[in-house]
């Protein structure tokens, strides 16, 4: 796609951190600091009004926030001027260069991907040879769907402590099918055909999960124990069992720590960690979330 080398990238373009660097001021919030490296997220605040962006080896795309606003773009292709709701999208496609002209708050959230991982979406769910189809730009485009997966990927990573990568690849896949399905020329797609989870390897991947409920666990690390690809995994995970792995993931281990909260005397600190959950708070919150009750309330009572 774009004209991409082997690994990836776009000849003659920069890095997204590269171009960060051309900024007057850092971002607000990187998700590079979390561990997680599916793509990357950064919050820019009071950025110049006029901006040169360089081509760049990654697609990215902008959830506009702050406000409303008035935002021109010259220089590859079609010139455009538009009024940009808040909490719109605007796609660029990694190899073009532009000039952005912003009347209005300049808040924004990038999220940078590399065409590689595109190009693997496009091949392994729309079963279509990635050189045969483009990502399509735009300026301030409605999707709803986009920004509330967008929006939660914010959460995760600007949430204090280690981020769910668990979670954090589930959104990116979403992201990635929706993208292609709403700003793409993938056109018609041929079915790709169905993955069963077959009790033997539903075996494996549940005791994987048992055994490393302390740890982080990432979408690949069961999509590798499973044998499967990401994208099948998680269809077939969700056919097998009811629900997302990250779903199921969360729910044994509020499962588990209802046990040690019931049959030892850790503390709520060393049960949520002992449970996998990045702090005492998250556990809290989503114990009371699915019990009803408080942890503390919880033991005290039964």
């Amino acid at each position: 796609m774009l004209n991409a080398r082997p690994d990836g990238f776009v000849d003659g373009s920069l890095s997204a951190v590269q171009w960060g660097r051309s900024f007057p001021s850092g971002p607000v919030m990187c998700s590079s600091s979390s561990g997680w490296d599916g793509a990357l997220l950064r919050r820019w605040v009071d950025t110049p009004f006029a901006m040169e962006q360089p081509k760049l080896d990654h697609h990215y795309l902008v959830l506009h926030l702050g406000g409303a606003k008035h935002v021109t773009r010259r220089r590859d292709g079609p010139s455009v001027d538009a009024d940009v709701k808040l909490a719109s999208i605007t796609a660029v496609t990694a190899g073009a260069a532009h000039s952005w002209f912003t009347r209005g708050p300049t808040d924004y959230a990038h999220m940078y991907i590399k065409p590689s991982v595109v190009d693997h979406v496009v091949q392994e769910h729309f079963d279509r040879d990635p050189r045969s189809v483009e990502l399509t730009d735009c300026v301030g485009s409605e999707s709803p769907l986009l920004r509330a997966l967008f929006v939660a990927m914010l959460a995760e990573v600007e949430t204090p402590g280690p981020v769910l990568r668990l979670k954090l690849d589930t959104l990116l896949q979403a992201v990635l099918v929706q993208l292609i399905c709403e700003r793409s020329t993938v056109g018609a797609t041929t079915p790709t055909a169905q993955h069963r989870l077959g009790p033997s390897r539903l075996r494996r991947v549940l005791d994987f999960i048992e055994a490393n409920l302390a740890e982080e666990i990432a979408l690949d690390d069961l999509a590798a124990v499973a044998g499967s690809s990401r994208f099948h995994f998680s269809h077939a995970f969700r056919d097998a069992t009811g629900c997302p792995p990250y779903r199921y993931l969360v729910n044994r281990r509020i499962n588990g720590a209802k046990t040690l909260l019931l049959q030892s005397n850790l503390s709520l600190e060393q049960i949520s960690a002992r449970s996998g959950f990045k702090s005492s708070a998250q556990f809290g919150a989503m114990f009371k979330q699915i019990f009803g009750t408080t942890p503390s309330r919880f033991r005290r009572e039964y």
